[in-house]
């Protein structure tokens, strides 16, 4: 009877959710633009066709980018109570099983949903809505040879001496799949073997990388303490050997406004948009101060931070703050940060960071039916925004409306490529006939040639970010953002951006 009263509630708020965001359009700045829909949702992954699957409680809802719900699996309540193939087969029978939810959810290459979710008497349990399944992780994401990767964290003690021995606590990271099985154990080695036994290394965040490894992040606490204190990132190669781990207490040449001198936690991980590295967002340490503002930190494919490539974009207190890539109407790409607002109460939060001068250009709060909290952000396959809270609030912003150049003028269109071998032109209309020159950072540098290579890592990297190219004529710099993985599914939209007398 619980759930059954609970649900009519559930649609009740979110009714008043969508009357109190359409409401705030008056209230708050439109840089970040307005909501197109909101439904009920708490986890979300976005497809690689671009539609957005939820879990709502017991179900997995998939939407359209209109808000149509295209399908559902559920519910999920009990072994004894699912259809066939809810559950993987082989799942132990457990009358007293009682599904509590969705907590995380990921998309495989072919378009399959990964789902974790928590139950109630059998600990957590792990859902592949293809018919496999792997228990055990809060934290899953598919990999680009079918398999799947995790991370758990726990402390190691051999009980057999007396006083039982207490080994640091570490990230375990774990592979699972046809190709390929592995488990390492990673801790960040310190130098005073007193503070040996009481380390701690955790993890909150994991991605595919384009060399087909993986990338590691979280943070460090000297104490074994489960707080943050120096943010932490760590590299595996394919087969899980760590080819590098860093304290990120320490950043390059971060100086004026919003300088920080390193990290203190890490929650979540892109590779930056132009293919060069790796994004991360987290809490910053200052100088001479105990504030913790949200910060981004970009560092090279080895581990290093970039010079100057280091700000804090919002005041603290710090919370928890997810990020991806967007492009406005100018055609520039932000990234997006989502976290939670304290101004009044507990709100979620979007801020928009130009990607050139880490500097926050816009920022929004989206006050829903009662208090809740930002718990993921992600861009939907028509190029707008989405998030979720902890409210099961599943938002979905309106899609920018792309600026046209005027006619006749250089402009960038569409890409001629081939999503197999990865052959690439650059195409463009209008000019004025003269010379003209072609860029892609992680394509290409400055050429005249249009005809171009897209290399194996970014073609199969799940999580590759839009690429920014760029086309120049006498002194005229046009931009295009081209999405790779939306291209390959049909669903790319056109973006052109001139940009009169700059230089690259």
């Amino acid at each position: 009877m619980k759930k059954n009263y609970v649900y009519p509630i559930q649609r009740i708020l979110t009714a008043l959710l969508w009357a109190l965001l359409l409401i705030s359009q008056v209230t708050w700045a439109q840089s970040v633009p307005d909501p197109q829909w909101a439904r009920v949702g708490r986890t979300m992954t976005i497809r690689t066709d671009g539609t957005i699957t939820t879990g709502d409680n017991e179900f997995l809802v998939t939407y359209s980018l209109n808000g149509d719900k295209l399908s559902q699996v559920g519910p999920i309540r009990g072994v004894g109570m699912l259809p066939p193939g809810k559950l993987p087969p082989g799942y132990p029978f457990d009358p007293y099983f009682y599904f509590r939810g969705f907590i995380q959810l990921s998309t495989s290459q072919d378009n399959q949903v990964l789902a974790v979710g928590y139950e109630i008497g059998d600990g957590m349990g792990v859902f592949n809505f293809r018919g496999s399944s792997s228990g055990g992780a809060q934290y899953r994401i598919p990999t680009p040879d079918g398999g799947y990767i995790w991370f758990d964290v726990g402390a190691r003690t051999d009980y057999s001496t007396n006083p039982p021995i207490v080994s640091p606590t570490v990230t375990t990271v774990s592979k699972g799949g046809a190709q390929a099985s592995w488990s390492r154990d990673i801790s960040f080695p310190v130098q005073n073997t007193s503070l040996s036994d009481k380390t701690l290394t955790k993890a909150t965040v994991l991605i595919n990388t384009p060399d087909g490894g993986y990338l590691v992040a979280g943070y460090f606490n000297n104490s074994n303490t489960d707080a943050p204190e120096l943010g932490w990132a760590a590299k595996l190669d394919a087969q899980g050997n760590v080819s590098w781990q860093k304290l990120l207490n320490t950043v390059s040449n971060s100086n004026g406004p919003g300088a920080i001198t390193g990290m203190k936690s890490i929650t979540d991980v892109i590779l930056t948009p132009d293919g060069s590295g790796y994004t991360l967002v987290g809490s910053a340490l200052q100088a001479n101060s105990s504030a913790t503002p949200t910060a981004i930190l970009e560092l090279d494919f080895n581990g290093n931070s970039k010079s100057g490539r280091a700000k804090a974009i919002d005041s603290g207190p710090f919370t928890t703050a997810y990020l991806t890539a967007y492009t406005g109407s100018n055609g520039k790409t932000y990234y997006a940060v989502g976290n939670t607002s304290l101004q009044d109460r507990p709100d979620p939060q979007i801020l928009l960071v130009d990607v050139g001068t880490l500097t926050t250009v816009a920022k929004r709060i989206f006050p829903g039916p009662g208090q809740s909290s930002l718990t993921d952000i992600a861009t939907a396959g028509d190029g707008s925004l989405v998030f979720v809270t902890d409210n099961n609030q599943l938002v979905k912003l309106q899609p920018e409306a792309i600026t046209q150049p005027p006619v006749g003028s250089l402009a960038l269109t569409a890409p001629t490529y081939n999503c197999t071998t990865g052959a690439f032109t650059f195409n463009t209309t209008g000019g004025n006939g003269s010379t003209i020159e072609y860029m892609a950072p992680g394509i290409t540098g400055w050429t005249t040639n249009p005809n171009q290579f897209v290399d194996e890592g970014s073609r199969t990297a799940l999580d590759v970010q839009p690429f920014t190219l760029m086309a120049r004529q006498n002194g005229v710099t046009v931009t295009y953002i081209w999405n790779l993985r939306a291209y390959c599914n049909g669903t790319q939209p056109p973006t052109y951006t001139p940009i009169p007398n700059q230089t690259f």
